[in-house]
């Protein structure tokens, strides 16, 4: 992961929707880093689409984080939907796409 780096956030967001969409960011570093539970994710993606309803804007948020710190938003929530056990973590080469 890259050091130093500004989460994508919209300063409109009220607390309760920047929270929700910090979880995401934090949920999918901790995939990446760690291991999340399968369960935790699902109920934290489904705050984020409150949030987030937009197809397009969640493209935009998952390019932005995963240019600032190698991970992909998209990539955790397929990993998720296909998961058969109750934790997942993501593999190194998962989350590169260049």
């Amino acid at each position: 992961m890259k050091e130093n780096y500004t989460y994508p956030i919209d300063p409109d967001w009220s607390n309760d929707k920047l929270l929700a969409v910090m979880k995401i960011f934090t949920d999918v570093e901790d995939a990446y880093e760690n291991k999340i539970v399968v369960a935790t994710f699902q109920k934290d993606w489904t705050n984020y689409l409150k949030v987030v309803p937009s197809k397009m804007e969640q493209k935009t948020i998952d390019r932005e984080f995963q240019q600032l710190t190698d991970y992909s938003i998209y990539r955790v929530t397929q990993a998720v939907t296909r998961a058969k056990t109750k934790t997942i973590q993501m593999k190194n080469e998962e989350h590169h796409d260049n």
